[in-house]
């Protein structure tokens, strides 16, 4: 075993392992977050003949020691320069997964003399912030467990093909219990707060980026905007293979990195065509804009889960809306940006003369428009054609966000995810949601709401009484009593906790309760 002990008197233990070709170059392996060195020893056989091979294990990881230091992105890039230093590598290959791929990313930036080339495992170079947020509570809410074998056995489901095989399992949730609770806080919150797209623009080292064809969250789509961002850059994707396609592909895998270190070594250059990096520049244009344009505005902010707001750019518009329809036509954009006249009308209107429904709009349209105009934005918010309206903006829509949550929820398999992005939702309750929505669209948005809102609660529930939960059962099934404040049937399973439980003060309020609703006035 090698260790090697950093500026703060952590070690590190890393492998190295030489090549069957001498004067071969070394390709670094920097693993992600709550995973380890040995996920890349499928790597091993294919690469060794003819690279030096160096895996490490990050601080608070595999077989390195323990850190008190906070962790940060300098941090971690020094401790892989102490290490290059330490065995006296001065020119290396990169290559990263998840975290790692950050790491390499920002070293590259810091310490460009020591990269030849980089290699990218589905860098995490951009997600929604709230599916961030979203999954970050998820993984929170399983960290409340002892060790992190929840939340190995949650990310099992989708970081890898290969998860039904038990030795990859066991390897993959044992890499997870390894670390601390508040080590793994850490990595992910520094993970959600770089802002990798304008850092990799300013990468101009050769990079690969290979992308796992089955894996769900850093997609080939994703995959192949970030390879558009780098200046000199090629993406593979690669079947049969999800998050950690070097484990699921380690042979393709390996081809691919080899094909590629002989390309960046070729005497004629990167470029396939003259026409290459115009191209890529083009690209890369587009990109800046649509990335300026999502986190800067035009922005349309809507909320009627609690309550009714809007906001354009930040700046909240409280007049006007209940008049004209303007919300119903707002609430109906917010699903459907891009609508034909008729088909408006036929939501809103069902029961009016298509003709007269027509001729209503555009008074009401105009209405619409005037309201959006008071934003001050620079471009048109709204776009109408004869036949076609167009919502000219980003929407961020809470309504529309639950709904949705509850249709990912409804289909979600795997019980703990399931169980937890229900509980990650309860809050959004409420009964002021779609208050004053009277049109059959909305009135269909909120029924469909409620309805798989209560078929995921009940299941809670249940679930939770499986688990002695019985508490957060009754938080469950009262939440649907939101909904259906008539519903007999729910108030009968409260009861029976109650009963179960033999909490006769609860017990005797439910009791009462279900009797003012079942005795007539």
């Amino acid at each position: 075993m090698n260790y090697f002990q950093t500026d703060d008197q952590v070690q590190l233990y890393y492998e190295y392992h030489h090549a069957a070709v001498p004067n071969a170059k070394t390709i670094v392996f920097i693993h992600g977050a709550g995973l380890n060195s040995s996920f890349f020893h499928p790597l091993v056989p294919g690469l060794s003949i003819n690279y030096n091979l160096l895996i490490y294990d990050l601080r608070d990881h595999g077989q390195s020691g323990d850190s008190s230091s906070s962790i940060s992105w300098e941090l971690l890039c020094h401790d892989l320069l102490e290490l290059l230093e330490h065995l006296q590598l001065t020119s290396v290959i990169l290559a990263g997964h998840g975290v790692g791929a950050n790491i390499a990313a920002k070293f590259v930036l810091e310490y460009e003399a020591y990269v030849d080339c980089l290699i990218f495992f589905a860098p995490p170079i951009y997600l929604p912030s709230k599916t961030h947020q979203k999954d970050l509570e998820v993984r929170k809410s399983l960290l409340e467990a002892p060790t992190l074998k929840p939340l190995g056995e949650y990310l099992l489901q989708w970081v890898t093909a290969r998860n039904a095989e038990a030795e990859i399992a066991e390897q993959i949730v044992h890499a997870y219990e390894r670390l601390s609770k508040e080590k793994y806080l850490e990595f992910i919150q520094l993970s959600i707060q770089t802002r990798p797209v304008e850092e990799l623009q300013l990468i101009h080292r050769p990079a690969l980026v290979l992308s796992g064809e089955l894996d769900p969250f850093y997609t080939p789509a994703i995959n192949a905007l970030s390879c558009s961002l780098l200046k000199q850059a090629s993406l593979f994707i690669l079947p049969d293979a999800s998050n950690m396609m070097f484990l699921d592909q380690p042979s393709s895998t390996s081809e691919r990195i080899h094909a590629f270190i002989l390309r960046t070594e070729q005497s004629t250059g990167w470029s396939d065509s003259p026409y290459t990096a115009e191209i890529n520049e083009s690209i890369r244009k587009v990109l800046q804009a649509g990335y300026k344009m999502l986190f800067r505005g035009p922005n349309l902010t809507i909320r009627c889960l609690d309550g009714f707001e809007v906001a354009v750019n930040g700046r909240v518009l409280n007049e006007g809306w209940n008049k004209r329809y303007a919300k119903n036509i707002l609430l109906y954009l917010s699903f459907h940006p891009v609508t034909l006249r008729e088909d408006l009308c036929d939501a809103l209107f069902p029961e009016v003369e298509t003709k007269v429904a027509l001729t209503n709009l555009r008074v009401y349209l105009s209405h619409f428009l005037k309201l959006l105009e008071g934003a001050g934005s620079d471009s048109p918010c709204v776009i109408l054609d004869r036949d076609v309206i167009r919502l000219n903006l980003f929407v961020d829509s809470d309504v529309h966000d639950f709904l949705k949550e509850l249709r990912q929820a409804e289909a979600e398999a795997y019980e703990p995810i399931r169980y937890n992005l229900c509980k990650y939702m309860l809050h959004k309750v409420s009964s002021s949601m779609l208050s004053g929505f009277f049109d059959p669209f909305a009135l269909s948005v909120h029924d469909e709401i409620a309805s798989l809102w209560e078929h995921l609660a009940i299941w809670c529930a249940n679930y939770c009484c499986r688990l002695g939960k019985m508490d957060e059962a009754v938080t469950f099934l009262s939440s649907c009593l939101v909904y259906f404040p008539q519903d007999e049937g729910l108030m009968d399973r409260i009861i029976a906790i109650y009963e179960q439980t033999d909490n006769k003060k609860e017990l005797a309020k439910w009791k009462r309760k279900k009797k003012n609703i079942t005795t007539p006035v």
